[in-house]
């Protein structure tokens, strides 16, 4: 087997004519975004499974993922300052920075380095939102 290659399937296929009944189909696109950010970040990949619209949504959509990094990333003030100065342009480095900071910038132990105090930030803003809600606090 070593040495053949295998070719990947190619992520661009629109399946959307198979799908028989969606759902999210009949939803606008602003419920379907609310609906993914209201849960868990590791639960948005199970719902893309279930629903090709959600899939379609969350694959290549820098819209989406721009939004993401806006709305549940706050604390990641430097994130926000490149997309506003227009650094961060292309679509699919929207989701990668998402993904990856959702994922490597948490406070866990013998965490140091120059995303330190981020990570920092993050731990007591999610704290924070918790208290928010809790107390039955607007989210802005």
């Amino acid at each position: 087997m070593a040495g053949i290659r295998f070719a990947m399937p190619d992520s661009n296929v629109d399946l959307s004519p198979k799908v028989k009944n969606d759902p999210f189909a009949k939803l606008p696109r602003e419920v379907i975004f609310k609906i993914c950010h209201l849960l868990f970040d590791e639960n948005v990949p199970e719902l893309a499974k279930a629903s090709w619209v959600v899939h379609a949504l969350t694959r290549n959509d820098g819209g989406f993922w721009k939004l993401s990094l806006q709305y549940n990333l706050g604390w990641f003030f430097e994130a926000q300052e490149l997309i506003r100065l227009g650094a961060l342009r292309r679509p699919e480095m929207f989701k990668g920075i998402y993904l990856w900071a959702t994922k490597k910038i948490w406070v866990h132990l013998w965490l140091d380095g120059p995303l330190m105090h981020v990570a920092n930030r993050r731990r007591i803003w999610v704290t924070c939102e918790e208290l928010a809600n809790a107390y039955g606090a607007r989210r802005y």
